[in-house]
Formats: C-alpha cells, structure tokens, sequence
C-alpha cells in the first residue's frame, strides 16, 4: 500500500492523461450541449421535418391527412424510443384546414384549443409538460408539430454517456503506449542510478561518461561538478593537515626542549630563562591551533547565527584587547569610525577581521610606526581598512598574500601565516572580499574588506 502513494513518474504521466481525457469530456458535452440548444433554438431539426410532412399532404383530403400523418406520429416516434434515449417524449401532431376544421391530433391535443395557445407556435404546455412547437402553413392545411422539451439534467445524462463511451475506448489506447514509453524512457536514468550505485564508497573518480540521451547529461554533468568539488575539498583538506602537522611540529618541539631544559636548570636565572621560552613556545602552538580551528570552521561554511553587529564597537573592543601589544612594540594605533556602524552580520568573522589584521600589522611593523583603523560605508556596503605605514610588501609575494601558512620572503617576526587567510574566508564568510592596498602616507601596506553582508 505504501508503494501505492510513493511518487512515479509513470503514474504521474497516466494520471495526467486521466485528467487530460475528463477536460476533453467536459469540454465536448458542452459543446454538444450549446450545438443541441443552439438548434432547438433555431428549430433546425422540427421545422424541417415538419414543412416536409406538409408537403405530402398536398392534395390529400381529410381522411388521407389523417392516416398520413398518423402513420408519421407511429414512424417518429418509434425512431425516437429506439435511440435508446431513456426520458425521451413523443411528438405531438395537429392539422387543420385554414378555417379552422381539425383533420388530425394526437389523442393529446384533440381538446387543446391550440388556434388560441399556440397560434403561430413556441412554448406550450399539454399534460403539465413543456412542448416546443412548430407551425407550418399551405393553402390548404396549418400543421402544428409539437416536442417535449428535454430538461438540462436529462440532456447532460444523454451527452455524457454518449461521449464518454468512445472516450473510454480511447482512454486504455492513449495511455498504455504513453505508460511504456516512460518506462522504457526512464530505462537509462536506472542504469545511470546502478552504475553510481556500485561504486565504492569513497570512489569520487569521474564517472568518464557522455549519456547518449541529452535528458541526462545536465545530470551527468552536474554529478560530474559535485565529484570534481569533493576532489578539491578533499586535497585542499589533505594539504591543511599536512601543512598544520608540519607547522605544529616546531612549537610542538619548542615545548618539549624548554620543558627539558626547566627540569634540568641547574640555576635559578637559567629555570626562569627556560620558563619563559617555554611560555612563548605554548602560546605560540596555542595561537597557532586557535588560527587552524577558526580556518577550518570558516572554510567548512559551518553556520553562524546572523546578528546586528557595531563594527565600530567590535573594532574598539579588539583594540582594547590588542592594546597591551601595541604598547609593547611601541606603535601607534587609531580609529577613524562614525559612531555607530550597525550591519546584520556573523560577529565571530567580524572580530576574525579585525583581529587578524590588526595583529598582522603589530606583527610586521617596528616600534615607532602607526596603524590606522578605518570603518566606512553603511548597512548596504560596509568596509573595514587597517593601513600602516611599516615596510610594506613586495610585490613578487602579493599575489600569495591570502594562502596559508605564507609569510612572505625575508620575514624575521613569528606568525603562523594564516591570519591573511582567515581574513579571506571570513570576508567571504560576510559575502565580500578582501584586497591589499597602499599603507599611510605612501608606505606600508593597507587591507580593505568590502561587501554586502548576509541577510538576517
């Protein structure tokens, strides 16, 4: 039963046939309805039959009228009862002379004074039932032929059955041949379905197909994306681990050699010495796997709530935390904001951001340099700018600034090389980018992040 309601293209397909025949049902009995009204309306069938019964009474006297046209009352409506219209009435028959001498009625109209009801014809009641008549006129005699009127219901039962008959016929020989062209249709989509079915789990080859049926290569082609993505993910993640490992191995080293050498001091200078390269060396593998974690966390595009987000309070606060640093290496650092800058944004790739290029700048620049923070733009277009006038980049390493773990040739300060890399995906975490530009005062360097944040 439950196979029954599962969705199928077969079944979807018969189905809208089904449908397809019932609109074409509909539609044809009312077009028969409107033609069959149409012509009682225009009495294209009474009247006809009724001026070609007139003409055979030419020349007949009264006793010939009568057997003629009581011989026609038996004739029509015998053919009208064999139609097989069930409800169907008789017709009804009168003819007089022009003065007025009845010559034949039906045993229904012989005391009906029709002169007076229905002088030159239409609607007339005879046995509480509705007659459409006709009046035909000769020199020598006025006929009046009279019908039952047929009733909407009664009609719509006789015009659906007769249509639907043949429909029905029509119906099983429309939609086996559409039913198995679909299956058969479907066919290469199933063997497609088996051949990615039986590969291994974690086969993510090209499939190295060309479907011959243009229906599924926009499938094919997009399976063959997806594939060459998961190949890219899965080197790019092959690279990370490798690069981290090798990265972790050095401050891993550090640690392990300044706890040595703490254990084995054999003075108190010395123990101090060590404990103080030992704190340096963990807060530098520390540093270095809170960068890989926040990397890996933006490249996976895990999500994040979207929250309104003061860039210009978030930027405070990272130089407050940053400020003991700044100091230390004797570098000035400002703001340039309006008072609020309030976007609908991620706040942990926000303060990624401002974090990681501000730390850059403390990292590279000597003492006595200035490092400018600069929040512009609104809600629609925010930009974040952090310029300095230190020794700037060479332009052979620009093009390789945002990779990870790259720190550029002839550099002398400690860094993990993923701060650029992380403002990178974090930029495009916030739906813009990030680009290298000039410094202050025409040294240095200057970042910019520019882009329309994500909608709440």
């Amino acid at each position: 039963m439950k196979g029954l309601f599962t969705p199928s293209l077969s079944r979807r397909v018969v189905l809208a046939l089904l449908v397809a025949f019932m609109l074409v049902w509909v539609v044809l009995v009312a077009i028969d309805m409107l033609a069959f009204k149409t012509a009682v309306a225009r009495q294209q069938v009474l009247r006809p039959a009724a001026e070609t019964l007139l003409e055979t009474l030419a020349g007949a006297d009264a006793g010939g009228v009568a057997l003629i046209v009581r011989s026609s009352e038996v004739q029509f409506n015998r053919s009208r009862q064999h139609a097989g219209l069930d409800g169907v009435g008789d017709l009804l028959f009168r003819v007089e002379s022009p003065d007025g001498r009845l010559a034949y009625a039906s045993a229904a109209l012989v005391s009906l004074p029709i002169r007076s009801v229905a002088p030159e014809g239409g609607p007339v009641t005879v046995g509480g039932v509705v007659h459409d008549s006709i009046v035909v006129d000769s020199p020598a005699w006025r006929l009046w032929l009279l019908e039952p009127e047929v009733g909407t219901p009664t009609l719509l039962r006789w015009l659906s059955v007769e249509v639907f008959v043949p429909l029905l016929v029509a119906f099983p020989l429309v939609a086996l041949p559409a039913w198995l062209a679909v299956r058969r249709g479907l066919a290469p989509l199933r063997a497609l379905a088996a051949r990615i079915a039986a590969r291994a789990p974690f086969d993510v080859s090209p499939l190295g197909e060309t479907p011959r049926h243009a229906e599924l290569r926009p499938l094919v082609e997009a399976f063959e994306t997806q594939l060459a993505r998961t190949r890219d993910g899965i080197a790019r993640e092959r690279a990370f681990v490798q690069d981290a490992a090798h990265e972790l191995r050095t401050p891993l080293a550090v640690v392990c050699a300044q706890a040595h050498r703490v254990a084995r001091a054999s003075t108190e200078a010395d123990r101090d010495e060590s404990r103080a390269a030992l704190e340096r060396a963990a807060d530098r593998a520390s540093h270095l796997v809170h960068q890989l974690l926040t990397l890996a966390r933006l490249e996976a595009g895990t999500a994040r709530a979207t929250t309104p987000v003061d860039l210009v309070e978030a930027a405070r606060q990272v130089l407050i935390a940053l400020a003991p640093r700044a100091e230390t290496a004797g570098i000035e650092v400002s703001l340039r904001s309006p008072e609020r800058l309030v976007v609908p944004a991620d706040a942990g790739a926000v303060n990624s951001i401002l974090e990681n290029l501000v730390r850059n700048a403390l990292a590279y620049c000597p003492a006595g340099s200035e490092v400018e923070v600069v929040l512009e733009g609104g809600e629609a277009e925010p930009s974040v700018s952090v310029r300095d006038d230190g020794p700037g980049i060479p332009r052979a390493d620009v093009p390789r600034l945002f990779e990870r773990f790259e720190r550029g040739a002839g550099v002398a300060s400690a860094g993990t090389g993923l701060g650029l890399a992380i403002v990178r995906e974090a930029a495009r975490r916030l739906g813009g980018d990030v680009a290298a530009g000039p410094g202050l005062a025409g040294r240095g360097v200057g970042f910019t992040v520019r882009g329309r944040p994500p909608a709440p």
